[in-house]
Formats: C-alpha cells, sequence, structure tokens
C-alpha cells in the first residue's frame, strides 16, 4: 500500500567520496567459493532488494549482465546520480584504474569507457541536475560517446532543445518525498502513529476495524497516498534505515 520512504544524501565534491577509498571489493579474488555466494546473494535480492546489491561492499564483484539488468529497473529506490556514481566507482574498481583523475591518461579514459559503454545507456541523465552534471558527470566527459554527451550538454544550457528519442527516459518509480520541516517527520501518540508529518500519513484507531487512517499531503513535499479517502490496514512494518554498505559476503 505504501512504498519506503527513503532519503539519499549525494555529497558534492567532483569525485564521490567511496572513491578515494579502497573497500572490501577485490575483483581478482581467486576463491571460487566466495564467488559463487556472491552471485547467489545478488541473485536473490536482485529481485527482492537490489538496493542492497548495489550498496554493497563487494558492489565491484558484480558481473556487467546483473549491474546491466538493476540499472534498467523503474523500481529502484536510489537517485539518478548515486546510480551513476555506483557505475562509475563499479568500472574503476574492477579495471585497477587509479581513484586520482588527474594521474589518468587517454588510455585510462578508454579503458573506462569500454568497461561501462553498455551499461551507459541505461542512465537516465536528463534526471540529474545541471549543477550535477557539472560536477559529476563533467570529469568523465571522455567516457561517453560525444553524440551522447553534446544532447544532454544542449539540453542543460539550450532551453529549446530537443533530446533525442533514446534519451527521453521516464523517472525511475519510486516513492522518495522529503520532509520540510524535520520535526514534524514522524510522530506517535496515543490514539495513532506512527505517523509521517501532519497528515501525510495519520495512523489512527483500531487499524483492522476502524476506517480513520488517511493520507493528505502536509509536511512533504510528495503524497505518499493521492488518495484523500481513509481506509483501514491489515498490517505494517516500520524500518531503520542504518548509514552503513552492507556486505553480501557475510549475509
Amino acid at each position: 500500500m505504501i512504498g519506503k520512504l527513503l532519503r539519499y544524501h549525494s555529497e558534492s565534491s567532483v569525485i564521490p567520496s567511496h572513491f578515494e577509498k579502497e573497500g572490501s571489493c577485490n575483483p581478482n579474488r581467486s576463491d571460487d567459493r566466495v564467488r559463487q555466494r556472491f552471485h547467489v546473494n545478488v541473485y536473490w535480492n536482485q529481485v527482492n532488494d537490489p538496493e542492497l546489491v548495489l550498496c554493497s561492499d563487494d558492489f565491484c564483484l558484480l558481473e556487467e549482465n546483473a549491474l546491466l539488468t538493476l540499472l534498467k529497473r523503474d523500481d529502484l529506490l536510489i537517485d539518478e546520480l548515486t546510480l551513476w556514481d555506483y557505475l562509475i566507482n563499479w568500472g574503476i574498481t574492477s579495471t585497477g584504474l587509479s581513484r586520482n583523475l588527474s594521474e589518468w591518461t587517454n588510455k585510462d579514459y578508454e579503458i573506462l569507457s569500454e568497461k561501462v559503454e553498455k551499461c551507459l545507456p541505461s542512465i537516465r541523465f536528463l534526471h540529474i541536475s545541471s549543477g550535477d552534471f557539472y560536477k559529476r558527470i563533467k570529469p568523465f566527459a571522455p567516457i561517453i560517446p560525444v553524440e551522447l554527451y553534446e544532447d544532454i550538454l544542449q539540453y542543460h544550457l539550450v532551453p529549446e532543445h530537443q533530446p533525442s528519442e533514446n534519451l527521453i527516459q521516464p523517472k525511475r518509480n519510486n516513492v522518495v518525498s522529503r520532509v520540510k520541516d524535520p520535526s514534524r517527520a514522524i510522530n506517535y501518540y496515543k490514539n495513532y502513529g506512527p505517523s509521517f508529518g501532519g497528515n501525510d500519513l495519520k495512523l489512527a484507531g483500531n487499524f483492522k476495524i476502524d476506517t480513520k487512517c488517511h493520507c493528505r499531503q502536509e509536511d512533504y513535499e510528495n503524497p505518499i497516498r493521492n488518495d484523500p479517502s481513509s481506509f483501514n490496514i491489515d498490517e505494517y512494518e516500520v524500518f531503520q534505515i542504518i548509514p552503513r554498505r552492507p556486505d553480501l559476503m557475510n549475509l
């Protein structure tokens, strides 16, 4: 009934902070059983929890076809810029390239370009802001086909520009909504709760018997539910979002 509400924060630096440290991921692991276990976990989580795969410390072990399948999904609860960061990190780590762009040669850009070539069309560039495009995409301009890059560039610089059909992709169908006033993000009282905002999602009364729950946009940027009528609830789950990247190897 109600999608997950997640908030993702992207760093503003040219190179995402997680590029600058070596994680536990080692694409050259020789233990076939380790790889097999990772890919079995990927298989199960690809369907039910793709974000877990993308956020894993061992993300660079992901095979190209599996990554492509994830990037093509419309229901990812991750913003487009973060997906771009993951793709670049995957390409750099799996090819063993330096994480310092100032050391790169034309050959290094060619290597990364070949690595991410099939995945690039799945990044929905038009849903990345102009500022983020300049800070995070532009430094990797050499890996993007010239025609595609020019098309994106004109989209941001020329108001009347009509991007090519291949570039026009719908926004991913996720539920991401930020609260306007953090003090009203979530509340809980004797007769109702947990609830989000003043009336954005109010769970009241006996959930199964009464029909007192409702969603009316008030304190969140986007509506949680478009129908303002009251409803009852069979069951609900509460998730705690922990700011750490899980290790699929230890699941």
